[in-house]
């Protein structure tokens, strides 16, 4: 959760995210293993609740593993 951050700062925060994510790559077994991850934004809006609001942010999730991972949706 971001309190108080506009949808353009969690966006910016979320990219940062993937992106650090993605360049570092594990190490298992002797093996490297790429990562990446799929992230779901959600805005609160006037009247919604706790539900509303996740219900919104899986929607986002699900539509961003839909779009080929390693992204971000928001709604």
């Amino acid at each position: 959760l971001l309190v108080n951050t506009s949808p353009h700062t969690a966006h910016q925060i979320a990219e940062r995210i993937r992106q650090r994510i993605s360049s570092q790559p594990m190490h298992v077994a002797g093996k490297n293993i790429d990562l990446t991850i799929s992230q779901g934004l959600a805005v609160r809006v006037e009247g919604d609740d706790r539900q509303t609001l996740l219900k919104r942010a899986d929607q986002s999730m699900y539509a961003a593993k839909q779009a080929g991972r390693n992204c971000i949706v928001q709604q």
